[in-house]
């Protein structure tokens, strides 16, 4: 039995191992450890596992053959595709010429672009009258010119019947102011011939009653008497005369009235004809502009039908070059050359579905079916003698369930892409697995999950 020990002094080879430095390689060691611990943690915490609905799949054509046909009838002019090129919707197949189609077009535009000058022609023929003026631009149409010249011819012919009418009007003013001078100096100067009537009277009248006073103072009785007579007879005709010159003095009166009225309806005639000239300018070039207006809204209605005429033929144009109604590929049973004459309705060639387009009917099952949505990603492995992997998307998917021939499992029905691009190309009703990319979750959360330490 061994002696123990009672003092630490005595314990100098344990203070020895104590004291002395562990060996290199095991820190290294413990490093290394600790470097792999740490590495798979961060590792498994970035990782990421998809979770994934499994379920067969099936391939199917997308769609089926089409068969290309011209809709016109001519000749091929151009040939842009050949056996076995891929073409998308829309590229240009074939070329046709169609020579009735390109006259009648031509006509067509020919009438079309008249039809537009001659309205452009019209407005400014419009917009000259409308401004009152006379001259039109240099490069417009002869026939315009004319209707221009024929309307001012009017407007010239219109302004002097107008101012004819003054003329006369005015004639008519310097007549009555003639008869005015003429017949009043008439009626003036029988007037004043009665006056100098009356003053020989009256004179002759004088010396009769002198006379009579002679006479009475000689006691002549008859003699007396008979001059008495004679001055009555005077007083008489003198009365008379005074009366005829106040009648002409009225005469004259309602004679310068009657001119006056005359005169004043004249003027006021002269002054309406005046303003007359103006109005029927205006209502000649209202009407003119009025007509041309409906001029050029019935060109412009045969300008619209002809545009239509004229679209009608460009889409038909647009068809003598045929174009792919699909993506595919172009099938040409029949050789066909620039040169040869291809009839309406009569097939060319067709476009059989690119097997790259291709679709996949994935079946899935009834717990699988409510994690998948529209987008998803989808892995595919077929049994084609690879074991390529194949990618693709969900596109649609199908609530309608599916029972499977013994009647012991539904399945419903997803349909997705796939891009058939790898090195075994897949042909329709090929079979394989298919796996959908419903989430993903990082290695670490899977573990502790496996471990139930999460829950």
């Amino acid at each position: 039995m061994s002696q123990p020990i009672r003092d630490i002094t005595e314990l100098t080879d344990s203070v020895e191992m104590l004291e002395k430095n562990p060996p290199k390689f095991i820190k290294l060691f413990i490093y290394l450890v600790l470097t792999i611990i740490i590495s798979a943690l961060i590792w498994s915490y970035f990782s990421k596992i998809d979770i994934s609905a499994k379920g067969s799949a099936t391939i199917q054509s997308s769609t089926a053959t089409i068969a290309v046909k011209p809709k016109v009838s001519g000749e091929i002019n151009d040939i842009k595709i050949k056996q076995g090129e891929k073409v998308r919707r829309g590229d240009p197949l074939i070329g046709i010429n169609n020579k009735q189609l390109e006259q009648e077009k031509k006509h067509l535009e020919e009438n079309r672009d008249k039809l537009d000058a001659g309205i452009k022609s019209l407005k400014i023929l419009k917009d000259v009258i409308d401004k009152n003026q006379s001259k039109l631009p240099i490069d417009v149409e002869e026939s315009i010119r004319n209707e221009l010249d024929s309307y001012l011819k009017q407007k010239t012919l219109l302004n002097n019947e107008n101012k004819n009418k003054i003329v006369d009007f005015t004639h008519r003013l310097q007549g009555l102011n003639h008869v005015k001078d003429e017949g009043i100096n008439n009626l003036e100067f029988e007037i004043e011939s009665i006056k100098n009537q009356n003053n020989i009277l009256k004179i002759e009248k004088e010396g009769l009653l002198k006379q009579n006073k002679i006479i009475k103072n000689e006691n002549i009785a008859q003699e007396t008497e008979a001059n008495v007579n004679k001055v009555n007879q005077l007083d008489s005709q003198i009365q008379g005369n005074q009366k005829s010159i106040l009648i002409k003095q009225e005469q004259i009166k309602n004679r310068v009235q009657e001119i006056e009225l005359e005169k004043k309806v004249i003027n006021e005639n002269i002054r309406a004809q005046e303003s007359s000239i103006q109005d029927s300018i205006e209502s000649l070039k209202a009407s003119k502009v009025s007509d041309i207006a409906k001029e050029i809204d019935e060109k412009q209605q045969q300008l619209s039908l002809l545009q239509q005429d004229i679209n009608n033929i460009n889409l038909n144009y647009e068809q003598t070059v045929i174009t792919a109604p699909k993506d595919g590929v172009i099938e040409m049973p029949n050789r066909i050359k620039v040169g040869d004459t291809i009839e309406q309705d009569k097939e060319v060639l067709s476009i059989s579905p690119d097997e790259n387009t291709n679709r996949v009917l994935l079946y899935i099952s009834a717990e699988e079916i409510n994690k998948i949505k529209i987008g998803d990603k989808i892995k595919y492995t077929f049994e084609v003698g690879t074991t390529e992997t194949y990618h693709g998307n969900v596109v649609q998917i199908y609530h309608d369930p599916v029972t499977s021939k013994n009647r012991d499992t539904t399945f419903f029905v997803v349909e997705g892409t796939i891009e058939n691009t790898g090195n075994k190309k897949l042909r329709s009703g090929s079979t394989g697995k298919a796996a959908i990319v419903v989430d993903q979750k990082n290695v670490l959360s899977l573990m502790l999950e496996k471990l139930d330490i999460l829950n």
